[in-house]
C-alpha cells in the first residue's frame, strides 16, 4: 500500500514512544489494563436489575421498553411443542405370521395328546403324561384342560381343536394390540360360551384359545418419536416483541409470566449480580493473565522481547472482548462474534501458537459473558482455532479469502452442531446456522481491517506485509532501482542467493529476501560511490584518500536505517540492513590506507561500526552480499572456483567472529554453501557469440 509511507511517518513518534518504553514496565501496565478492562467487560453482563419482579407480584412503577425488542418464549414454545407431539397416535406394525405361529402351536399341542394316548391305550391322564403336555404350553394352562384334552374320545378332540383355530382365526384376522388383549380374551370366552357342546369342551377352548392369543400389531417406537419429533418440528416458536416506548407493565398491573420474559430481556429484572460473581469474574481474568505469563515465558520469547507485539496481542484481547460483550445484546447473537478474526489476525501477527491461546481465552471470556452457555464458547472455540489454523502457513493475500471462507464453512457447521447438543429442533438449529455465517463473513472483512491498522499502528513484520515490501513498485525499491540501478540488480541476486539459503536452513525465507532486497537501499544517497554504479563514469574514491572512502562506504548503512525508519519498513528489516555488515573490516581501503603511508594503520580503523547479525536471517544475508560481491569480480569462473571462493568467504567471517551472534550451526553454515553453490550454477554459463555484421564480408 503506496499511501503507507506518509502514515508510518505520522505514527513514527508513536512507534518510537512504544520501543522506548520498559518492557517490564509496560508488561505490567498492560497487565493492569487487561485486569481492569477484561473484568469490567465481563462484569457488565451481570449488572444489578433495576426492579425484582416474580411472577403474580404487583407492579410498583409503570415499565417502558427502552429500545425495540424481538425475542423468543422458549417456554411457551416447549409447550405448545409438547402437546403437538402428544396428540400424535402410536404407530403400530403389524405382524402376520402370528396367526401362522399360533395355530401351529395349538397343533402341536393336539398332536402330543393324541401321541400320548396312543401311547397310554387307557384313556386316563396320568400326572407323567400332563407334566408332558405342560412342555409345550404356556404355564396358565389348568390341568382340567390337560385332562380333557387326554380323556376326551377322538371325535370331540377333533372338534375342539377345529374351534380353537377358527375362533383364534377370527380374532387374529383383526387388529389385537398389547392394549386390546384383554378385551380381544373376552371375545373368545364368549365364543367359547355359545358353542353347542359340554362345558368341559367350552373350557378348553376359551382356555387354550385365551391362553395362546398373542397381540399381531406391535408398537413401532422409531416411527412414531419420527412423527412425534416432526410435529414438534412444525409448531413455529412463540416470538414476543415490544417496541420502543411501549408500556411493558403498568404500576398496580399483576405482573404475568411473558411481562416477565419481556423485562428480562430487557434488562430491568432477573439478572444475577452480587459480589461472588464479580469476585469470580476478577479471579477467573487474574488466571488468565496468569496462563498468558506463563505462555510468554516458554513459548513467547519473540513477543516478550517486542514492545509492540505485546501491544498487539493485548489490544485483540480486549478489542474481542468488548466485541463478544455488544454482540451479545439481543436482538444480536453470541453466535455472530467474529472470533474468526481473532484467529486470523492472531495467526499472522503473534503465530498460530499465540493465536491458539487467545482464541481459547476469548472463548471462556464469550462464556462467561453468556452467563455460562456452553453453546456459545465452543463455537467460539472451534471456529477461532479453525481461522488460525488455516491462516498459519499463509504466504499470497488471496489465501486470506480462502481461509476465511472455509472457516465461515466450519462456523455454519459448528453453530449447527451446538445448537443440536442443545436439542434444538432442525429447522431451529437451521436458523441459527446463519449466525455462524454472519460470523465468519464479519470475521473475514473485520480481519483485513485490522491488519491494515496493525500493521502500519505497530510496523508489525507479517508475511502479507512482507509480500507486500518485496514488490517492485514499492516506492522505496522503486528510488534504489531508478537511482541506484547496479545496487538494485545486485539486491535482487543476493535475494536470489540469501532466499535459498534461508530455505536450507529453516530461517524465513520471505523475510530473507525482503531484507535481501532492502540491505543496501542506503547507497542511494550517494551511489557514485560503489563500483556496481559506475557505469561509464570516473570513480571518486581515485581523488579520495582511504579513510575519507571508508567514510563514504560506511556511511551507507546509517543512511539505510534512516530511509527504513522514514518509509516506515519493519524492524527486523531494519536490522537487517544495520547488521549486514556487522563489523567487517574495508579490507580493500585497508591495504590501500598500509600502502600509502608508513604510519601504523590498525584494522579497527576500518572496520563498521555496526552491531553484528543477531538472527540467521541477517547473517544470511551478509554470507550472500560477500559471496554475491566476490564471484561477480572472479575472472573465469568455474564450479570448483566458485566451491572454493564460498567456503572461504564464510570462513573468513566466522574467523572474524561476525556470526558469533547469528544463532547459526556448523551444519547450517554447510548447508548454506551448498544452497549457495546450487544457487550460483548460472554464473558459469556461456552465451554463442554472435557475429558483428559490420564486419560480415558478402560475395
Amino acid at each position: 500500500m503506496y499511501y503507507r509511507p506518509v502514515l508510518h511517518q505520522r505514527l513514527a513518534g508513536f512507534r518510537s514512544f512504544v520501543e522506548s518504553r520498559n518492557r517490564r514496565r509496560l508488561s505490567l501496565f498492560l497487565a493492569a489494563v487487561l485486569l481492569v478492562g477484561l473484568t469490567l467487560i465481563i462484569s457488565s453482563s451481570y449488572v444489578p436489575s433495576r426492579y425484582d419482579f416474580e411472577v403474580g407480584d404487583v407492579a410498583t412503577d409503570t415499565l417502558v421498553a427502552s429500545r425495540t425488542l424481538t425475542f423468543q418464549d422458549d417456554v411457551a414454545t416447549a409447550e405448545l411443542r409438547r402437546q403437538a407431539s402428544e396428540r400424535v397416535e402410536p404407530v403400530y406394525r403389524s405382524n402376520a405370521g402370528v396367526l401362522v405361529e399360533v395355530s401351529a402351536e395349538v397343533r402341536a399341542l393336539f398332536a402330543r395328546a393324541r401321541s400320548l394316548r396312543a401311547e397310554s391305550g387307557s384313556g386316563t391322564a396320568t400326572d407323567y403324561q400332563i407334566k408332558r403336555l405342560r412342555e409345550l404350553a404356556p404355564s396358565s394352562v389348568s390341568d382340567d384342560t390337560f385332562r380333557y384334552l387326554l380323556q376326551a374320545d377322538t371325535a370331540a378332540l377333533d372338534v375342539v381343536e377345529e374351534e380353537i383355530t377358527g375362533a383364534l382365526r377370527l380374532v387374529l384376522g383383526q387388529t389385537v394390540t398389547e392394549s386390546s388383549l384383554e378385551s380381544q380374551r373376552q371375545v373368545l370366552q364368549a365364543i367359547a360360551a355359545s358353542l353347542p357342546m359340554g362345558a368341559g369342551a367350552q373350557g378348553t377352548v376359551a382356555d387354550i384359545s385365551t391362553t395362546y392369543l398373542r397381540a399381531n400389531t406391535v408398537l413401532d417406537q422409531q416411527a412414531t418419536d419420527k412423527q412425534r419429533e416432526e410435529a414438534a418440528d412444525g409448531v413455529a416458536p412463540v416470538v414476543l416483541s415490544v417496541a420502543k416506548g411501549e408500556t411493558v407493565v403498568s404500576a398496580g398491573q399483576v405482573i404475568s409470566r411473558q411481562q416477565i420474559l419481556k423485562l428480562q430481556n430487557l434488562g430491568l429484572v432477573g439478572t444475577r449480580a452480587d459480589w461472588k460473581i464479580w469476585t469470580g469474574i476478577l479471579l477467573t481474568v487474574l488466571l488468565e493473565l496468569a496462563v498468558i505469563w506463563l505462555y510468554l515465558r516458554r513459548f513467547g520469547a519473540a513477543i516478550k522481547e517486542d514492545n509492540n507485539l505485546l501491544l498487539a496481542g493485548a489490544t485483540l484481547l480486549l478489542l474481542f472482548a468488548l466485541l463478544g460483550r455488544l454482540l451479545s445484546i439481543p436482538p444480536l447473537s453470541p453466535y455472530l462474534v467474529p472470533i474468526v478474526s481473532l484467529g486470523i489476525v492472531g495467526s499472522i501477527v503473534l503465530g498460530s501458537r499465540a493465536a491458539s491461546l487467545l482464541v481459547a481465552l476469548e472463548a471462556l471470556n464469550l462464556g462467561l459473558i453468556t452467563n455460562l452457555r456452553l453453546e456459545y464458547a465452543l463455537v467460539a472455540l472451534i471456529s477461532g482455532l479453525c481461522a488460525a489454523y488455516l491462516v498459519s502457513h499463509l504466504i499470497e493475500r488471496s489465501e486470506l479469502l480462502s481461509a476465511g471462507a472455509a472457516a465461515t464453512v466450519f462456523c455454519v457447521i459448528t453453530v449447527f452442531a451446538a445448537e443440536l447438543l442443545r436439542e434444538a429442533p432442525i429447522i431451529e438449529a437451521l436458523e441459527f446456522a446463519l449466525w455462524g455465517g454472519g460470523a465468519g463473513i464479519l470475521g473475514l472483512i473485520l480481519s483485513v481491517a485490522l491488519l491494515e491498522v496493525f500493521e502500519v499502528a505497530f510496523n508489525l513484520t507479517t508475511p502479507l506485509r512482507l509480500l507486500e515490501l518485496g514488490n517492485p513498485a514499492q516506492p522505496l525499491l522503486r528510488r534504489l532501482m531508478q537511482e541506484a540501478p547496479g545496487t538494485y540488480n545486485h539486491s535482487i541476486m543476493v535475494g536470489n542467493l540469501a532466499e535459498a539459503a534461508a530455505e536450507a536452513v529453516d530461517a524465513d525465507p520471505l523475510l530473507t529476501r525482503v531484507g535481501a532486497y532492502y540491505h543496501d537501499v542506503g547507497k542511494i544517497n550517494r551511489p557514485e560511490y560503489f563500483i556496481e554504479n559506475q557505469l561509464h563514469t570516473h570513480n571518486p574514491h581515485d581523488r579520495l584518500n582511504p579513510n575519507l572512502s571508508k567514510l563514504a562506504i560506511t556511511a551507507h548503512v546509517g543512511d539505510g536505517v534512516e530511509l527504513a525508519m522514514r518509509y516506515g519498513l519493519p524492524r527486523p528489516v531494519v536490522d537487517i540492513i544495520k547488521q549486514h555488515h556487522g563489523t567487517s573490516v574495508l579490507s580493500y581501503f585497508y591495504y590501500k590506507a598500509k600502502q600509502n603511508t608508513t604510519e601504523d594503520v590498525t584494522e579497527e580503523t576500518y572496520r563498521y561500526e555496526e552491531d553484528k547479525p543477531t538472527s540467521r536471517e541477517a547473517a544470511i544475508i551478509m554470507l550472500a552480499d560477500s559471496v554475491e560481491a566476490a564471484v561477480k569480480a572472479m575472472q573465469n569462473p568455474t564450479m570448483k572456483k566458485i566451491q572454493m571462493l564460498i567456503r572461504d568467504v564464510i570462513r573468513q567471517k566466522m574467523e572474524d567472529g561476525q556470526l558469533d551472534r547469528s544463532q547459526l550451526t556448523f551444519g547450517d553454515l554447510g548447508k548454506i554453501a551448498d544452497a549457495f553453490l546450487v544457487a550460483l550454477r548460472g554464473v558459469v554459463g556461456h552465451r554463442v557469440e554472435y557475429p558483428n555484421e559490420s564486419k560480415v564480408v558478402t560475395s
